[in-house]
């Protein structure tokens, strides 16, 4: 989707108000990737997962 893993991340932020690490934050292995923590309750991971998918959805249209 977007190779650049820390532009995903901040538009992620400022777009769904979504953190997430970029991948490239933990070494080259890990880049083009973002990582998610899950140590929040259920409730709001749902969410969170519901806002990721709305953004992709329009990141994805837009990047074509």
């Amino acid at each position: 989707l977007e190779p650049d893993c820390e532009k995903f991340a901040y538009a992620l932020l400022d777009t769904e108000n979504v953190g997430v690490m970029p991948g490239g934050s933990f070494g080259d292995a890990a880049r083009g990737h973002i990582r998610i923590a899950l140590t929040q309750p259920e409730p709001q991971l749902l969410e969170a997962t519901r806002r990721l998918r709305r953004f992709v959805s329009s990141y994805r249209r837009a990047a074509a």
